[in-house]
This record gives C-alpha cells, structure tokens and sequence, in this order.
C-alpha cells in the first residue's frame, strides 16, 4: 500500500479510490425472545411470531374458546329435555371445529345449525293436545268415542283416541330449514370475503 509523502503509514489517493466502503447488511438480529426486528414484506415491523407473548396469548384464546364451548355443552345436557338441545349440539359443534375457529365460512354455519334447526321443528311439532269424547252407541251399546287434537303453530295433527303425532314431520322440517339457511350463510360470507381477497 503506497503512503502519502508526508505520513508513510497514511492511506494514498489510490487507496481511497480503490478502496470500498462495506455496505450495511439489513439482517435481522432475533434476541431471547425470539422477536424480529426486520421489516416485513407488506411494511412496517414484522411481527414477533413465535414470541412467549404470542404463544401465550394464543393459549389463553383457545383455553377461553373450549371453556365456553364445555360450559354450553354441560348446560345443555343438564337441560336436554326442555331448552337444552340446540346448547348442547352448539358446545359440541365449538369442541369438534377448534381448529376451524378462525374460519368464518365453517364456524359460524356449523353453530348456526342447531339454532334454525330448532326453530324449524318448534313452528311444526305438536306443541299441546287434547282428547274429547263423544257418546256413541255401537250394536244397541253405548260407547265413548274419542278424539285426539294436537295443536302446532303451522300444523294441526288429529287422530282418533288413543293417537300419538308424529314427530317426524318436524324433524324433516328442521333439518331442510337449517341447511338450506346454512348453506346460504356460508356463500354468503365466502363471497363477501372472495373480492377483499383479490385487492
């Protein structure tokens, strides 16, 4: 390396010139918490993925979402012959798509069921009925006829005593009704969030 004429030891114009000035790297060191501080690729600082923080709060989210699912499902059971079917179908519904939770095109069809469902078998089932009886006389003998009314809020059943309705009508009624309004709601929130996907 040549010096100057006055300080041997002094870099030269040639060494100046020729000389490259190392460029900075943009690396990004990750430290004990395992945080990133490099830029991400849509702007602005990467989150910390993989931080305690993050896997703790992703823990308590889940911890939070199974417990309201268990309790719904326990209520439900608890209640299963009044009020407590579509409780206990939407707490185990909860419980089978965990990992579908943050899914809205899955989760919110799939605990919308159990809700129209019961809704459709409650407009068609027979909700109270009544027996009457009628004097009649059969072969010169005087009998009791009876009849059996069973009021819904769409449908009436009627059937001569000792009669049963069926409840199957319903259970039909409510099916069809929830998955047809299912499947509307899931379309529904796929198309809506198909155009937002694209921009």
């Amino acid at each position: 390396m040549a010096g100057s004429p006055l300080n041997p030891l002094e870099p030269g114009p040639a060494d100046r010139v020729g000389s490259a000035r190392p460029r900075h790297s943009h690396v990004a060191f990750i430290g004990v918490t395992g945080s990133s501080n490099a830029p991400s690729r849509w702007g602005g600082q990467a989150p910390g993925i993989g931080t305690s923080s993050s896997l703790y709060d992703v823990g308590m989210r889940i911890a939070a979402y199974l417990a309201v699912a268990m309790a719904l499902a326990l209520f439900g059971y608890l209640a299963l012959f009044s009020v407590g079917f579509p409780f206990l179908l939407t707490g185990l519904l909860m419980v089978a798509l965990v990992a579908f939770r943050r899914r809205p095109d899955v989760i919110a069809p799939a605990l919308l069921w159990p809700w129209v469902f019961t809704l459709g078998y409650v407009l068609v089932a027979p909700l109270g009925c009544t027996t009457s009886a009628t004097p009649a006389v059969a072969q010169g003998l005087g009998v009791l006829g009876g009849a059996t009314r069973c009021n819904g809020l769409l449908f009436t059943y009627a059937g001569i005593a000792p009669y049963s309705p069926p409840i199957w009508p319903a259970l039909l009624f409510g099916a069809a009704l929830a998955t047809s309004i299912t499947m509307l709601v899931r379309r529904a929130i796929r198309r809506r969030r198909t155009p937002a996907a694209a921009h």
